[in-house]
């Protein structure tokens, strides 16, 4: 399972770095969020 923490290690560091990318990940994952609350509802 080496892949996921390098995974998790470089989403991180992109974050970190890249204010734009973060703001994008987390609209991302806001939407998914919602659309399962809709879907289950």
């Amino acid at each position: 399972m080496a892949l996921t923490r390098d995974f998790k290690e470089t989403i991180k560091k992109r974050v970190e770095c890249d204010p734009d990318f973060a703001k994008s990940l987390l609209h991302e994952a806001i939407c998914q969020r919602l659309n399962q609350i809709i879907q289950v509802g």
